[in-house]
Parts: structure tokens; C-alpha cells; sequence
């Protein structure tokens, strides 16, 4: 067993995916046996700076309600290291068309569970106009039709196929 409280620490030196889930390499020396449970694992610093970066990114475009939707993108890799991609990304297309993120529009990261349909349970990547930004939508011809096929059409070009899967984009 891994002691938490133990002063003595080993750093785990590299972190990986593997797929859709999230790998931290530990060295066989370092590994738990019934005779060192007096040692526990410390994470690299340079990887916490990796995953505060991509969740420091995350809540600068958007937002995200609850800790339960962080800790769910920790839990797929996949969509936690793409998700702030497609945000930037995102943000700079809506700027391209003079939609400022807080006065125009802005972006949460939710999950969408349907109640009626077994498993059907998505990462949700919302943009919601402000009233401002509905009106400045129309003044250059555009509608929100036109707007989630733009979306959705860029984050089919920056996602994998397996983040794919597991995201809808939703236009409100």
C-alpha cells in the first residue's frame, strides 16, 4: 500500500496515453510490494505543469460548472488534452467574425446525459449568444444555423475520431 503520508517520495518521470485513458509510467523498482509500503509516488512536476496548463486553458474560454465535469475530463485523456484546441480554436473563429467571448458569446463545457436512452452520455461543448452577439451575427449575414455548421465543421477537422465520439457541439 502507498502511504501518503510517508516523507519519503519517488517522482514518476513520465506520463502517457494510452487510447482513451490516461497512463503514468512508474519504474518496476518503484512499484509497491508488500516490503516497501513505507515509500509513496510523487507525480513530476514538468507533467502537473502539463495538466495545469490544459485545465488553465479550459477555464479561460469557458466555463465549467461543477468539479464533477473536471474530474470527468481527467477521466478521458483524449478529450481533456483536445478540448482546449478546440476552444482556442473556436475563439478565434468567433473573433474572425467580430464576436467578443463575455459581450458576444460565450463557451461552457458540460455533460449532457440523456435519461431516456441508455449510455448516451456526452461531453457537451456549448456556445450560447449574448444578445449582442445575435445581433452582430445577423448584421454580417450569418445565422445560427450557418454558425453551428461552422462549428461543428471545425471541430470534425480538429478532433480525433475518438473524441469524435464523445463530444456534441451545441448551439444555443
Amino acid at each position: 500500500m502507498i502511504d501518503p503520508y510517508s516523507a519519503e517520495c519517488e517522482d514518476v518521470t513520465t506520463i502517457g496515453f494510452i487510447g482513451t485513458r490516461l497512463s503514468i509510467n512508474i519504474p518496476e523498482d518503484l512499484l509497491p510490494t508488500k516490503y516497501q509500503s513505507n515509500t509513496s509516488l510523487r507525480i513530476n512536476s514538468g507533467i502537473i505543469a502539463t495538466l495545469e496548463e490544459a485545465l488553465n486553458r479550459i477555464v479561460r474560454f469557458a466555463n465549467v460548472p461543477t468539479f464533477e465535469i473536471l474530474s470527468n475530463l481527467l477521466s478521458q485523456p483524449a478529450v481533456f488534452r483536445t478540448i482546449p484546441m478546440l476552444l482556442e480554436r473556436a475563439n478565434e473563429f468567433m473573433e474572425t467574425i467580430d464576436l467578443r467571448r463575455g459581450d458576444d458569446f460565450q463557451f461552457d463545457i458540460s455533460r449532457w446525459i440523456d435519461d431516456e436512452v441508455e449510455g448516451w452520455n456526452y461531453f457537451q461543448f456549448k456556445v450560447t449568444l449574448l444578445g449582442p452577439g445575435i445581433d452582430k451575427l445577423l448584421n454580417i449575414g450569418m445565422d445560427k444555423f450557418a454558425l453551428l455548421k461552422n462549428l461543428i465543421t471545425m471541430a470534425g477537422q480538429m478532433l480525433p475520431q475518438e473524441v469524435r465520439q464523445e463530444v456534441v457541439v451545441l448551439l444555443e
